[in-house]
């Protein structure tokens, strides 16, 4: 199953190994009430593609297995602090949007509209206590500019996310390769309206 390993130089291999350790870390920093998430991304790092459909337990029992795996945390990480904030996973509890815009030769506009989706929207919408991402782009000419909008319900899980500096942008790997130039920003907006429909 894994004889691509085989055909890797030691580059594309430590590639993968990034990959596999930046997976892992995300699933690691979950935090509140997306430990129990389904997470999909952490697989999607694997070479086979493929999206397996779980076997959903019946309502009562996955009750039951969701006290279960409460009552197992007290045992393994009774140190672990407590927390009693209100579960909200809808774009309705989202108060903060952080807007990304990069701009790109339109030449390699779809190849990285593939990257951004692959590197960037899918480990946002996998982090614990993102709301939301949206991905946008606007020709003009022979540049396309990229828009990323993510939603969050406060600053500190942007932080969580993005570290201390939240005006500062995390570049993906290969943004210096494919930007006309690195944004050196980004906006963290408070929502004023937010009309979902």
């Amino acid at each position: 199953m894994d004889d691509d390993l085989d055909r890797m130089s030691r580059e594309q291999l430590i590639e993968e190994v990034k990959k596999l350790r930046g997976g892992i870390r995300e699933h690691r920093d979950t935090r509140l009430h997306d430990l129990c998430w389904h997470h999909p991304a952490l697989w999607g790092l694997l070479p086979e593609k493929t999206d397996p459909v779980p076997v959903v337990p019946a309502w009562p029992e996955f009750i039951r297995g969701c006290i279960r795996y409460r009552q197992s945390l007290d045992v393994q990480a009774p140190d672990a602090p407590r927390a009693s904030e209100p579960y909200g996973g809808s774009h309705s509890e989202a108060r903060v949007a952080r807007i990304w815009q990069g701009r790109i030769s339109a030449a390699r506009a779809e190849e990285y509209e593939k990257y951004l989706y692959e590197n960037g929207i899918r480990k946002i919408a996998a982090t614990a206590g993102n709301l939301g991402v949206q991905s946008m782009r606007h020709r003009n000419g022979s540049v396309v500019e990229f828009i990323t909008i993510s939603y969050w319900a406060n600053r500190q899980d942007i932080r969580n996310y993005a570290g201390e500096d939240i005006e500062k942008p995390r570049h993906l790997e290969r943004d210096a390769e494919y930007l006309l130039e690195l944004p050196q920003t980004v906006k963290n907006c408070d929502l004023t309206a937010n009309e979902w429909k």
